[in-house]
């Protein structure tokens, strides 16, 4: 283990420099700290603790090979004869200084070391945070990690990252708590009025203040690096914090992450805070930020991932603006998720023949199933298409028949970055580690929505599972059974299950965060509901007075919960506040209250699900017949059919950039430009048929066909976004 030494007495006065001297006097302190890092390395080799004393601040702590130690542990350490240094290099040295009181050293050491006779790991990545301490230089945080890049561990590691922004967007103080460790901190610097203050938050602390601010949270983070060697990892890159889509503040954030048994856990987090000079939103670069679009139609169901430039237009036939194409066997409409560099997508494959499948039928009678499948799951590289694994779930005949129109796999999977969940109806839930490992699996027996009037009438099951914490939710409306479930998503044990009494239904849950509680969303033909999802407990109901074949999902927008379906179409379009209790229901005539923010009883769709985009609620009913609603009030501004010639959508629309993507079943992708009128900006044919609702991951589309998984980008886009990195970076360089 890297010991340190005595720090010389270093007086270093920025107040004395002019501005056009400041790439100077970085210079100088460059020179200054590599210096002391350099007499570190030989005081170090000469067993010198008595030095460390001066030199460690009081609150230090060393982030190594073995586990996190303080300053009272280092000290000791260095002095006893246990580690043997036989001889060092230290070479590539970078400064990165958050103000004129910290600054972060960073290089590459090769050593001949040895401790307690076995040899210290070689070269490492050495990460050294100074604070100034009146006319000091002490040095607050050190961390090694093995000099080995790896792009797997690299993109886990910015997930968990983005993981902390997710959590902090929705303001779920579980969830951010979760990406620490349990000694994990968090420390913030800021300059004001020629002094730095530093304040330190423990992972529960930080997690408090974030659920406390007032407005919608969001943090970006770009012109990363990631380094990562064996168990330990570093993540650094400048930030800005947007509140209700406005400049807060922004500056640079240095990650020390470490793998535990339950993954990658940030150790320490150090960011500067700068109240001027900081980018907006619109010109950051989305390729430096991960985005997960974990479930069905991304987090909360809402279908919008802005950044990345996303293509309007491509050709499937010519290759143009397509990105990589995957054959995926089988019939399946379930839709891909995306989880770091990872898309999952689950398919049914019939053994024996090809699946009988219809676009355009009239019939409602199910599709006999005699034959064997294979019910498997696929997990591709985000960014070249290659199929990292692909396990088979269960293989068997299936239990339950199906419509003509779906599959045996409808549901989309859902993950978490540790997890990845998916149910096959009738066939089970099952769960698999980011390996492809089967961790567990659980028979929820027999899962049967049909027709509403005669049970013989078999559909198949399509409500998506979704991860809340560390459950699984599932919503399973049938003629055998109807209920709402939780499962732990470590061990797969039953958490609670509540009993529905629901007519058949087909939509996927949704969680909704708002003032101080968590609340699960369910859409069904006799109820809207809201449970508490740790407990499956009812807060409020609302009368859907009976309608069937709910389809179309809850989705969160504004801070409130957009709910619509039911056959036959244009059923009414409803709005929730979050934070009701008992029964909400409207009377006739009566269309809005405390909690209903408007209701309009006409305009639903009858199976793809609604969007809302900036101030516009966009519905599309399965006839393509598009209509454009204020979202405040719910008032039409636009109604207007996609396709003059006819056509039919089930899946739902999703959101980039200021465009609306519209997947129709006869294979046309319709891309519209967002706004209060109506305006087409290309039409897109996948020459295959488009069940499934599409994924988008910073500015690629993924679409899922028939019978190939798109992925989707703008020429030019990545090699941009990398040459942008690659000029800040060596701006960075000194």
């Amino acid at each position: 283990m890297k010991k340190f030494i005595v720090i010389t007495l270093v007086i270093y006065t920025f107040s004395s420099l002019a501005l056009g001297q400041k790439e100077h006097a970085e210079e100088v302190l460059k020179e200054t700290l590599v210096s002391l890092e350099k007499q570190s390395w030989e005081a170090w080799k000469k067993r010198d603790g008595k030095f460390f004393q001066e030199f460690l601040s009081e609150d230090h702590a060393e982030i190594g090979f073995g586990g996190v130690t303080n300053k009272i542990t280092v000290v000791a350490s260095v002095a006893s004869p246990n580690c043997v240094v036989k001889s060092y290099t230290v070479e590539n040295f970078k400064l990165t200084t958050f103000d004129v009181n910290t600054a972060l050293l960073t290089y590459r050491a090769e050593q001949d070391t040895a401790c307690n006779g076995n040899p210290v790991p070689s070269p490492v990545w050495v990460s050294s945070l100074y604070v100034r301490r009146g006319d000091h230089w002490l040095n607050a945080l050190y961390q090694q990690t093995q000099s080995i890049r790896k792009d797997d561990a690299d993109r886990e590691t910015l997930a968990v990252v983005n993981q902390l922004f997710d959590a902090m967007r929705v303001k779920n103080a579980e969830a951010i708590r979760a990406v620490f460790s349990s000694e994990g901190q968090l420390t913030s610097t800021q300059r004001r009025a020629g002094r730095t203050s530093v304040r330190v938050y423990s992972g529960e602390a930080f997690a408090k203040l974030i659920v406390e601010t007032k407005g919608t949270l969001k943090e970006r983070m770009y012109r990363t690096d990631a380094i990562v060697g064996g168990d330990l990892a570093f993540v650094r890159g400048r930030y800005g914090i947007y509140v209700d889509d406005r400049i807060s503040h922004c500056g640079m954030n240095s990650f020390h992450l470490m793998r535990t048994a339950d993954g990658w856990k940030i150790v320490n987090a150090t960011s500067t805070i700068e109240l001027e000079g900081c980018e907006p939103e619109s010109k950051i670069s989305p390729a430096a930020n991960v985005q997960n679009w974990p479930s069905f139609r991304g987090p909360q169901a809402a279908g919008v991932a802005d950044g990345g430039g996303a293509a309007v237009s491509w050709n499937s036939v010519q290759g143009r603006n397509i990105k990589w194409k995957a054959p995926i066997p089988g019939l399946a409409h379930s839709s891909p998720v995306v989880w770091g560099n990872r898309v999952f997508i689950t398919t049914a494959v019939n053994i024996q023949n090809d699946a009988a499948f219809q676009t355009e039928t009239d019939s409602n009678d199910p599709v006999p199933e005699n034959a064997r499948y294979r019910w498997m799951i696929y997990c591709f590289d985000k960014s070249t298409g290659r199929a990292l694994w692909r396990k088979i779930a269960h293989e068997g005949v299936p239990r339950v028949k199906r419509h003509l129109k779906a599959s045996q796999a409808n549901a989309t999977p859902a993950t978490d970055g540790r997890y990845v969940v998916a149910i096959f109806g009738s066939e089970g839930l099952f769960c698999f580690d980011m390996t492809g490992r089967l961790v567990w699996k659980q028979d929820l027996g027999m899962l049967d929505p049909g027709l509403h009037e005669d049970a013989a009438v078999q559909w198949g099951h399509s409500s998506s599972p979704i991860i809340y914490k560390d459950l699984v939710i599932v919503q399973c409306d049938g003629h055998a059974q109807s209920f709402l479930a939780a499962y732990n998503l470590q061990t797969g044990r039953r958490a609670w299950r509540v009993e529905r009494g629901e007519m058949p239904s087909w939509s996927t849950p949704t969680i909704v965060e708002a003032k101080g509680r968590a609340e699960l969303i369910t859409n069904a033909p006799r109820y809207i509901r809201a449970q508490d999802p740790l407990t499956g407990k009812e807060l409020w109901r609302f009368a859907n007075d009976d309608l069937i074949v709910q389809v179309p999902t809850p989705f969160v927008a504004h801070g409130q919960v957009f709910v619509t379906g039911g056959w036959p179409g244009g059923r009414s379009i409803k709005v929730f506040r979050p934070g009701g209790s008992g029964d909400l229901s409207l009377p006739a005539g009566q269309n809005s209250s405390t909690q209903v923010a408007w209701r309009l009883e006409r305009g639903g769709p009858y199976v793809p699900t609604p969007i809302v985009y900036g101030d516009y609620l966009y519905v599309c009913n399965d006839k393509g017949v598009l209509s454009c609603h204020d979202v405040k009030t719910g008032k039409q501004l636009f109604q207007h059919r996609i396709n003059e010639q006819g056509g039919s959508f089930s899946a739902s629309p999703v959101a980039i950039d200021g465009k609306l993507y519209f997947p129709s079943e006869d294979g046309d992708v319709y891309v519209f430009k967002a706004g209060p009128t109506y305006e087409l900006l290309s039409v897109n044919p996948m020459g295959e048929s488009l069940m499934a609702t599409p994924a988008i991951s910073n500015g690629i589309i993924f679409v899922r066909g028939q019978h190939h998984l798109f992925a989707i980008e703008q020429k030019g886009t990545t090699q941009t976004a990398k040459q942008s990195e690659k000029q800040s970076a060596n701006r960075k360089t000194r």
